[in-house]
């Protein structure tokens, strides 16, 4: 909660040490000419411009300690080009352009918005406006542009049977806030609001489109995969809690797994996420036979997933953290 006194921005790049105050309005003390909030070094106020040839030097109106000169800046006696006095430095890229203590006529870079000595920059952030970007910045033209936000294909197998249950996963994206599986007609799930996917598929026969469309903010990104579901004449089933690299037990835990490679010497990297593809665990190398212990226990209870990457593939465990 905000209470009065609390620190707060006023919005106003003039003010400094912002506080709301006892009816809750967010204001700051004047910046002075040393940029001190409330500061007594304010525009008019004696000061030394260190030239021992200029006399009565105080801040001027945008600040600069000068004096007056006996010879102006353009060498007119009692001349009105003092310090501190407007000019023109000849540069369209400037405005605001005055005389300094030293008479050297400058501006400030006109930035992005037009404003003189304003902060709206090429490479400073910005928002251009598209849903489906990230990290926008301004180009050396000033255009506002970001990055293009991008999901990648669904991973799994294309053919399947029917009666089984099969794991499709699509790699988390960055910030994504939600993810949601548009199942084939007969399919079920426990959980399809996941970047992993563990689906029980009926047994009608023929192709059809599995698709999961990830959030991240107002952006919607769609990926699909085309399944060929093979007619079963059994009724076969694969235990959704393990692959055919690694398992995992017990599952569910209070947060230690023993996570226990399934066979052949092929090193895995494993990388924990939580349902919106948030890493919860950095990547680590799972080599040879021997069980690896992982600890969980200081995440929330609910579902997790193990990614497990090796020679380019990839595979999902969705594991339940119970306490």
């Amino acid at each position: 909660f905000s209470l009065p006194g609390s620190p707060c921005d006023d919005g106003d790049a003039t003010t400094g040490n912002d506080t709301l105050s006892v009816n809750c309005q967010c204001t700051g003390l004047l910046l002075d000419c040393l940029n001190v909030p409330g500061g007594t070094t304010t525009v008019g106020t004696a000061c030394d411009d260190a030239d021992a040839n200029t006399s009565d030097d105080v801040y001027t109106a945008n600040c600069i300690c000068a004096g007056v000169l006996a010879n102006d800046c353009e060498g007119v006696a009692g001349g009105t080009a003092q310090p501190g006095t407007t000019c023109d430095d000849g540069d369209a890229t400037t405005g605001n352009d005055v005389y300094s203590a030293n008479c050297t006529c400058a501006g400030q870079l006109i930035d992005c918005e037009g404003t003189a000595g304003g902060t709206v920059l090429p490479g400073t952030p910005c928002d251009d406006g598209v849903a489906c970007t990230a990290n926008d910045v301004r180009g050396a033209d000033c255009v506002c542009s970001g990055t293009t936000i991008t999901i990648g294909a669904v991973s799994g197998s294309t053919m399947v049977f029917g009666n089984t249950t099969n794991v499709y996963l699509v790699t988390p994206v960055a910030n994504a806030t939600s993810y949601n599986w548009a199942l084939p007609n007969g399919w079920t799930t426990s959980d399809n609001g996941a970047f992993a996917l563990v689906a029980d598929v009926n047994n009608a026969a023929g192709p059809v489109e599995l698709c999961v469309t990830a959030m991240v903010g107002t952006c919607e990104l769609t990926s699909c995969i085309t399944v060929t579901v093979d007619f079963n004449t059994g009724i076969a089933t694969s235990d959704p809690v393990s692959s055919d690299w690694f398992t995992v037990q017990p599952n569910p835990s209070t947060g230690v797994f023993q996570l226990i490679p399934a066979g052949g010497d092929a090193p895995m990297t494993i990388t924990v996420y939580d349902a919106t593809g948030r890493m919860v665990k950095a990547q680590f190398l799972v080599a040879g036979k021997r069980a690896v212990s992982l600890d969980l226990g200081d995440v929330a209870p609910g579902a997790y997933y193990m990614l497990a990457s090796r020679d380019g593939e990839q595979r999902a465990m969705k594991v339940m953290v119970k306490r």
